[in-house]
């Protein structure tokens, strides 16, 4: 499971990290067309996401490095076993 401790369902602005996660997990972005704002005491997890993409750096030094082949194991159903939580940090 991965924890995602930004705002990835916050109306702000989002921060690079999360623009980061989008990109190489770009089935998350289907998450903030769905889900709606968090209360303080809820979290949202996005079950079988699969990674398409590579990067390397960070900030001034970020660069998508190409494609990525997910060798993640899949459920009985299909999904990737990957979770990615999320909690709403805006308050």
């Amino acid at each position: 499971m991965r924890l995602d401790p930004l705002t990835l369902l916050c109306p702000r602005v989002l921060s690079f990290q999360e623009e980061i996660l989008f990109m190489i997990y770009p089935e998350l972005l289907v998450s903030r067309l769905v889900a709606e704002e968090l209360d303080d005491n809820e979290c949202l997890v996005v079950n079988g996401c699969e990674r398409f993409n590579n990067y390397q750096g960070y900030g001034d030094s970020f660069k998508w490095t190409g494609d990525v082949i997910d060798h993640t194991a899949r459920d009985n159903w299909g999904r990737r076993t990957r979770q990615v939580l999320s909690n709403d940090l805006c308050h």
